[in-house]
């Protein structure tokens, strides 16, 4: 019976039908295998989140699932968090058992389409479930060169000039802050006016403390070039001392940016350029990597990227040819 059930989901249309009807037969092994009311209740708790998440995605063929896919969906499990209880992400704990149980039903789901050799639906049966949640590897991080960076520039420009509008300038300024600040999506959607201090000369360099909300709730200040987000500031300063608006990120509908949201954003803007890297997360590896590259000691690097162990910056910084020819050349 289960066998010839487990043929019929395969061959569902869509994405959260093809799961929700895994997940009857998921949660139907756990009470056979005599689980506790209490544990079925979290599987299927996750699972129904899963399961409307993969509604926004039902045109996704099930064969593209992958591990990109998953780190939407803990995107959206963090906008859900944000909606439901002001948080800006979900706790430690809870994103731990969501992957937890996501894995567990990733290996049901294998186990049993390799359990039977005439399954039919083969393209199902070549995705390897169990290998979607997976460890981080400690490689070295992509980035953007200096064309690419450009090109984001002066898109961001031409928005701005051509729309004049607070949405475009707050775009403008997220982009500025991860590349110039190496902040995360995160720590972005957090910040308001309030959060910069005064402007100031540094070796004849302007400079504007910028007070940033890392992980675990932990207060950080941390330096920026002035000069690279003036335009910006200056447009949110006006609108701060004419209007007292303290926020400086809104959704394209005058929503409370999320970082689910801001990602979509840039996303968006990667396609529209036609750059195959995607993710404004890789502003923060470029941050780390000219840094590097301007030979910047790591420990100060660490400071900046607002990292607790120095071999995780190790990560985001790559090898530099000028740093290992000066290191070699005192030899």
């Amino acid at each position: 019976m289960l066998k010839g059930f487990i043929i019929e989901l395969q061959l569902k249309d869509t994405l959260s039908d093809t799961f929700f009807y895994w997940q009857q037969v998921f949660i139907e092994d756990q009470v056979l295998n005599k689980k506790d009311d209490k544990t079925i209740q979290n599987y299927n708790s996750v699972l129904d989140n899963f399961i409307e998440f993969c509604q926004t995605k039902d045109s996704t063929p099930i064969e593209k699932i992958d591990n990109r896919f998953m780190k939407y969906f803990m995107l959206y499990r963090d906008e859900q968090a944000f909606k439901k209880y002001n948080k800006s992400e979900l706790s430690y704990w809870t994103k731990k058992n969501d992957i937890k149980v996501i894995k567990l039903f990733f290996d049901f789901i294998e186990d049993y389409s390799y359990e039977d050799d005439d399954l039919e639906t083969i393209e199902f049966r070549k995705i390897r479930w169990k290998k979607l949640i997976r460890k981080k590897e400690r490689k070295e991080k992509p980035y953007y060169h200096a064309e690419t960076i450009v090109k984001y520039l002066s898109y961001l420009e031409k928005q701005i000039q051509n729309k004049r509008e607070s949405f475009y300038y707050g775009l403008s300024l997220a982009f500025k802050l991860c590349l110039y600040g190496g902040l995360r999506a995160s720590e972005v959607c957090n910040i308001t006016f309030e959060d910069f201090g005064k402007v100031r000369s540094v070796n004849g360099k302007k400079l504007i403390d910028l007070s940033i909300k890392g992980k675990g709730n932990t207060l950080y200040k941390n330096p920026l070039p002035y000069g690279h987000i003036k335009k910006e500031y200056n447009h949110f300063k006006r609108r701060y001392e004419n209007e007292n608006l303290k926020r400086l990120f809104f959704s394209k509908t005058g929503g409370n940016l999320t970082r689910f949201t801001l990602y979509r954003y840039f996303e968006n803007i990667t396609e529209d350029l036609g750059i195959d890297k995607k993710g404004i997360h890789i502003l923060r590896h470029t941050f780390a990597n000219n840094l590097n590259n301007l030979e910047i000691d790591l420990a100060d690097i660490q400071e900046l990227m607002r990292h607790a162990d120095p071999s995780t910056t190790r990560v985001y910084t790559q090898r530099s040819s000028k740093r290992l020819d000066s290191a070699v050349s005192v030899l």
